[in-house]
């Protein structure tokens, strides 16, 4: 991946990473995370964040928090601490 893109769904604000250390770390934090289909699978309505990879300028995968592709699932364990930390990071360097 060469690129990562995190929107807050809650302020709107968005980071963008294309440390490639960065994003290896990110990935790795996350590779092991298991994602428990909700037995509820009704729409919802808004999102923490919307995280995007990209290969050069190509859009590879997008997912939320809680959704991907459509569907909603439970995560063990927690993985909005660990976007909160690596949006967190990243936007403390661009200021």
């Amino acid at each position: 991946m060469s690129k990562i893109i995190i929107v807050d769904g809650n302020t709107g604000e968005s980071v963008t990473s294309t440390d490639s250390e960065q994003i290896k770390l990110f990935i790795d934090d996350v590779h092991n995370i298991k994602f428990i289909p909700e037995k509820d699978q009704s729409k919802r309505d808004g999102f923490n964040y919307s995280i995007t990879f990209y290969r050069g300028e190509e859009k590879t995968f997008q997912f939320g928090v809680t959704e991907i592709e459509g569907n909603y699932y439970q995560t063990q364990p927690d993985f909005k601490p660990i976007i909160d930390e690596f949006y967190s990071s990243v936007k403390n360097e661009g200021d």
